[in-house]
C-alpha cells in the first residue's frame, strides 16, 4: 500500500477493515511482483488470457494548440 493511503492512523484503520473484508471472501489471492508476473507469463503463453494494449496516438511533430 502507499505510504499516503496509510500514513495516518484513521486511513490506516480503513485500509485494515477493508483488507479482512477482501480475505474473508476467500477468493482472493495476495502475490508479491514477482509471482504475478510470473503467473501472467504463464497464462499469456498458455493462450487463456490476452492483455489489453492501448495504442496512444503518435504525433511527429509538436501539436499546436489554438
Amino acid at each position: 500500500m502507499h505510504p499516503f493511503s496509510t500514513g495516518r492512523l484513521a486511513r490506516l484503520e480503513v485500509a485494515h477493515r477493508f483488507l479482512a473484508q477482501v480475505l474473508q471472501r476467500g477468493d482472493v489471492w495476495f502475490a508479491p511482483m514477482e509471482e504475478i508476473a510470473a503467473h501472467v507469463r504463464t497464462v499469456v503463453d498458455k493462450g487463456r488470457w490476452s492483455p489489453r494494449i492501448d495504442r496512444l496516438p503518435y504525433y511527429a511533430e509538436a501539436v499546436r494548440v489554438r
